[in-house]
């Protein structure tokens, strides 16, 4: 059997919305699966292959995640992993490697791809379910937790809009992005972001740029991660050449502007100026909102599961 899987780069938060709210980019890690294989192993190439050949497959992680999960066993496989996401920079790499290996493993085992089985068993093994959920529905979603299962939602979101994305080359650590929040949050900045978070999902549904300013701005995390990043004034940079709205990108260290396709390019040229004015080597790339999520394809019939 031949399996092809492709899910989409996320960006989780969008300002307010703290491990609520995510979007789907147009930029996408592919890999396949042949199984049963003569040449059985796990190969990775494109971006930053170097740094995910010297550490655990994720993607192969959750193919073993799902057996161990279901009780499965596969005969030998190979894997090959085609990266376009970077690594460790706010764009949902982990995410979308693990929501690709657990769909291939539904796959190789005959299982329908059901997303109300993958979702909570890629936010257990991501630990939060904004970033997976949006690699697997596509669009805007908002997920949360009901016990210790996680549910999501895709919600619309307007076709005029466009994202730009600095990319730097500093990596982060959501780890230690999570360590310097505050343990307590005064209740002035928790109703802040709750009415933000709500005029944000209003504002993206009907494409409302004049309100996507105010309604990405953040006092539950952004004021104590920006500081750690010395191409923070980017954001304002993208905002000063006619962007709607600017947040950190995740837990960062990328940098997310949303604009309309009319001013994509002044976008893109801001923030690479300001990039350079700074000294902060990285990229400025420009991205649809991408709306398939997760896309599978098989060719052959599945194979039976073998029983542990």
């Amino acid at each position: 059997m031949h399996l092809e899987v492709s899910v989409p780069a996320t960006s989780a938060n969008l300002g307010p919305g703290f491990d609520a709210l995510a979007l789907a980019l147009d930029l996408r890690m592919g890999a396949t699966l042949e199984v049963p294989s003569d040449r059985p192993g796990v190969e990775v190439s494109g971006r930053d292959a170097a740094i995910l050949n010297r550490s655990r497959n994720l993607v192969e992680e959750g193919i073993l995640q799902y057996l161990l999960a279901t009780g499965r066993t596969l005969p030998p496989y190979a894997l090959t992993v085609e990266n376009r996401l970077p690594v460790a920079r706010g764009l949902g790499g982990s995410a979308a490697a693990l929501v690709a290996g657990l769909a291939l493993g539904m796959a190789a085992t005959g299982d329908p791809l059901d997303p109300a089985v993958l979702l909570p068993l890629a936010a257990q093994l991501e630990g939060h379910a904004d970033n997976v959920a949006a690699a697997l529905l596509g669009g805007l979603v908002v997920a949360w937790g009901e016990g210790r299962c996680a549910r999501a939602r895709a919600l619309p979101v307007a076709a005029s809009l466009r994202a730009v994305v600095f990319i730097p080359q500093q990596s982060s650590s959501t780890k230690a992005a999570r360590a310097v929040l505050p343990a307590q949050l005064a209740q002035a900045d928790a109703v802040h972001n709750i009415a933000r978070a709500a005029l944000l999902v209003d504002a993206l549904r009907e494409g409302r740029g004049a309100d996507l300013r105010a309604a990405m701005a953040d006092r539950l995390h952004q004021p104590y991660r920006l500081p750690l990043l010395p191409h923070a004034p980017l954001l304002d940079a993208a905002l000063a050449a006619g962007a709607h709205g600017a947040a950190l990108s995740g837990a960062g260290s990328s940098l997310l502007a949303l604009c309309d396709a009319a001013a994509v390019p002044a976008v893109v040229a801001a923030m690479t100026r300001r990039a350079a004015d700074l000294g902060v080597p990285g990229e400025v790339v420009p991205l649809d909102i991408d709306r398939r999520g997760l896309v599978l394809t098989a060719t052959d019939t599945p194979l039976d599961s073998v029983p542990t």
